[in-house]
This record gives C-alpha cells, sequence and structure tokens, in this order.
C-alpha cells in the first residue's frame, strides 16, 4: 500500500472565477509558491486532502468539474461555487 504522500488540491486565483485542481506530492504551499510566480493574481488555498491515488482522485474532480473547463487543470466556476465548495466536494478538508 502506498504511503499518504500526496496531496490533492484546489486553489483559487483571487479576483477571478478561476481554479486550479492538482495535486502534488510536496507540500501544497511550495506548489502555490512555484504557481504564483508566474501569475500577476494572488493564488490562495480552497481546500486539500490527502490521497493514496492522487492521479484518480485529480481525474475524479477534473471530471465532476468538467462543465466549468477552461484549460489544463483550470476551471472557471461561478463565484458562488468558489465561496462554499464544500457542498460539491464533501471529502474536502478546509485549507
Amino acid at each position: 500500500m502506498r504511503s499518504k504522500s500526496a496531496v490533492v488540491y484546489l486553489i483559487h486565483q483571487s479576483g477571478t472565477q478561476f481554479i486550479k485542481i492538482g495535486y502534488c506530492r510536496g507540500k501544497v504551499q511550495t506548489r502555490i509558491d512555484s504557481l504564483q510566480t508566474g501569475n500577476p493574481f494572488e493564488l490562495k488555498l480552497l481546500s486539500c486532502f490527502e490521497s493514496n491515488n492522487p492521479q484518480l482522485e485529480e481525474s475524479h474532480y477534473h471530471h465532476l468539474f468538467r462543465i466549468f473547463h477552461f484549460r489544463g487543470e483550470w476551471f472557471a466556476v461561478p463565484p458562488s461555487y468558489i465561496e462554499d465548495v464544500s457542498w460539491f466536494l464533501p471529502n474536502l478538508k478546509s485549507a
């Protein structure tokens, strides 16, 4: 069995309707910092959770958000959804 060394996350690009759904094997803040480098908008962690199978979990959430897909791992999500992602993703833990 794999250890829970990966984290699936949702990051919000402040001031926009964009969120990124992804995963990382290191620290989430390190991932945010690397994404922030080329982004003029502040990035904020909405939620995250540990996963034994992050690729499967990430794929699952990409599928759930498919109607909002914008590009790559970025989704254009209505503001009301961003305010409370917990209704849509019940197993997420708040950041």
